[in-house]
């Protein structure tokens, strides 16, 4: 296991990033594409409040997060012709796009999400090369459609829901880590994650927001449905966590991303 420190917002290539790193100026309305699965829901309109604040220009967002939308699908219609996406992202000045493991990555054991009380395996860092891989190629793909433009390109990890309170929603079991015994053992897979989410980024100098420590604290323990920040389904963010998922993004900054040489 390799023990992960997250800064609050940290870029792609591990540096601090601050909110006056800001290398975009223009006047002309911005596109904002956003590609979650429902991890991100309604956070795009919180972000694009951010942009039109910090840089002084109108937003139009294009919001497509999808419930349970696996990182191998995302990877699969960027590769696709004629996908709607395409244009989207051709023209956008700022792109949000996260990555969920389902199909890039086989946990080993549980995944500390839908297969509760089923422990996870322990996992090193190589039983996560072929979920970099993948999200590696996303972002790769996405400068191909591009011709190699430069974008504001931003991503994030994850936050942990079920912590102390289990889930009330019907495609959840109702238990939570601390009911299944799991804190420690999910804590570490979820670092894990947040660690291949880095390293992938880094290869592409895609700025990451640190949502996982804004939500969970600086030891990854922390409720984040005592703090207010998510749903009755005790798994979905709602206002004040989509408020704080954007503003960890915002924090990062606006500079442009050009793809590696």
């Amino acid at each position: 296991m390799v023990a992960v420190s997250l800064a609050a917002v940290v870029d792609g290539a591990g540096s601090l990033a601050s909110a006056s790193d800001t290398t975009v100026a223009a006047r002309e309305p911005m596109d904002l594409v956003w590609i979650s699965d429902s991890s991100g829901w309604g956070v795009a309109s919180f972000y694009a409040r951010h942009i039109r604040k910090d840089l002084g220009v109108e937003v139009r967002v294009h919001d497509r997060w999808e419930g349970d939308l696996a990182g191998a699908a995302v990877l699969s219609r960027l590769r696709t012709r004629g996908h709607e996406w395409l244009p989207l992202i051709r023209a956008a000045e700022i792109i949000f796009i996260s990555a969920n493991p389902v199909q890039l990555r086989t946990p080993k054991g549980g995944d500390c999400v839908s297969d509760l009380p089923k422990p996870p395996l322990a996992s090193r860092q190589q039983d996560w090369s072929s979920y970099i891989t993948g999200v590696k190629a996303m972002y790769k793909r996405i400068f191909e459609i591009r011709n190699g433009k430069p974008v504001i390109l931003r991503t994030s990890n994850w936050y942990a829901a079920a912590i102390a309170q289990p889930p009330s929603s019907p495609f959840y079991r109702p238990i939570s880590w601390k009911q299944a015994g799991l804190v420690d053992a999910c804590t570490k897979e979820f670092e894990m994650f947040a660690w291949a989410i880095s390293e992938a980024a880094a290869a592409y100098r895609v700025r990451v927001a640190d949502v996982y420590t804004a939500f969970n604290g600086k030891g990854h323990r922390e409720d984040p449905v005592a703090k207010g920040y998510i749903q009755t389904d005790g798994i979905h963010i709602n206002k004040k966590g989509r408020a704080v998922f954007a503003n960890t993004l915002a924090a990062l900054g606006y500079k442009k991303v050009k793809p590696p040489r």
